[in-house]
């Protein structure tokens, strides 16, 4: 029995790096914009990791509240080695999300493999999604 579970085990640890290697590594070309699918749409979640009906009341209500503010969730299990950072503002930029006379677009941003969770707000929501929000936001309903 327990020459079996140091085998279980370090089989475990063989397979691990294969695992880690096998998930998806998305650029910001990569990441799967929902939007084109329908404009109803404003989670981009390739890897599953939102419940689908946690999901649907998330694009549920961001499209009431899309004449405000154009909402966008993006919940990716790795982007590699890239900055979060740099990453959320390319991805804000090349999917054009907002309006850009009212520059009112947010992204918010969950990479999994680094635990990191980024608001990337338009000048014109800035009033309302100010830093402490923000932070408020990740610290007490994100990441409990």
């Amino acid at each position: 029995m327990r020459l079996s579970m140091k085998r279980s085990i370090v089989l475990c640890l063989l397979l691990l790096p294969l695992w880690v290697a096998a998930q998806k590594t998305y650029t910001v070309g990569s990441v799967p914009n929902t939007r084109l699918e329908s404009n109803n749409n404003h989670v981009s979640d390739p890897d599953d990791i939102l419940d689908p009906e946690y999901e649907a009341l998330i694009n549920q209500a961001l499209c009431g509240i899309r004449e405000q503010s154009d909402v966008f969730v993006v919940c990716l299990n790795s982007i590699g080695s890239a900055d979060v950072t740099r990453f959320s503002v390319d991805l804000f930029n090349t999917w054009g999300i907002g309006d850009a006379k009212k520059d009112n677009g947010l992204l918010m941003l969950l990479v999994m493999d680094v635990k990191k969770f980024r608001f990337e707000v338009g000048y014109g929501v800035e009033p309302v999604m100010t830093d402490l929000v923000c932070r408020s936001i990740t610290e007490n309903t994100v990441f409990p």
